[in-house]
């Protein structure tokens, strides 16, 4: 899938700085392969955020914010941020290396502050190294086309996952809500957590007998249901967020 890294450090404190990565279908990117985006008007190191994101989104691509929490990024920063796709709310690479790829706080404050992405798991591997593998996403398709996989990306159909190298993320089978009841399916689990912003259940098991399935019955004010699962290992999945 064609894509492209771009970076900045216009408007930040001393030391932080923006990624954001965009991707297409080779029928409908605008951009071209090893295209430079250093002269001209995609001189990208003088656009600040929003100017990136908005070149991405004009060029026929999707944009995802990459790893705020070892780019030293304040919330405030970005919490209103428009054009995104989705954020990574797990960077393999730089969990690995810096042990700051976790970003569940700035996706929750997107959340909270009704700025709706979606949360992808990443590896950052821009070659094979020991930061390979371990985020990735689990798409819902029919058919693994580009468009496909991009329609299901933009659409929220899909979960993220963190795996030590050489395993997997439990694996979602549904996650729904139905009748005010919020409802997930996995393979087996040590902990399942369900939440909203103004109410929460966590289901904890033993390896005797994991967790396959909960359910949480939602206040009739809760706006949206999130869903994440850890297994015995501590390898995580999260659900996209479930507006009610």
């Amino acid at each position: 899938m064609p894509g492209v890294e771009l970076d900045t450090s216009v408007d930040l404190k001393e030391g932080a700085c923006h990624h954001v990565v965009g991707i297409s279908t080779p029928e409908e990117t605008k951009f071209s392969h090893g295209q430079k985006f250093v002269d001209g008007k995609l001189n990208c190191g003088k656009m600040n955020v929003q100017e990136i994101i908005d070149l991405l989104v004009s060029h026929n691509n999707i944009a995802i914010y990459a790893h705020p929490h070892w780019s030293k990024i304040d919330i405030s920063d970005i919490v209103d941020l428009k054009g995104l796709t989705g954020m990574e709310i797990m960077n393999y690479g730089c969990e690995v290396a810096w042990k700051s790829g976790n970003a569940e706080v700035f996706f929750d404050q997107f959340w909270w502050n009704e700025n709706r992405i979606w949360c992808l798991g990443t590896d950052d591997a821009h070659q094979a190294s020991y930061g390979y593998c371990g985020g990735y996403i689990v798409v819902k398709t029919d058919n693994l086309t580009h468009n496909d996989i991009i329609n299901a990306i933009s659409e929220g159909s899909f979960y993220s996952g963190f795996a030590q190298k050489g395993e997997t993320a439990p694996d979602v089978i549904d996650f729904i809500v139905e009748d005010g009841i919020a409802k997930i399916s996995c393979s087996p689990c040590r902990n399942i957590y369900l939440y909203t912003p103004n109410g929460q259940q966590s289901f904890h098991a033993v390896k005797q007998k994991p967790l396959t399935y909960a359910e949480y019955k939602l206040s009739d004010n809760a706006p949206y249901v999130k869903a994440t699962c850890v297994d015995f290992s501590g390898n995580t999945s999260w659900c996209q967020p479930i507006v009610v």
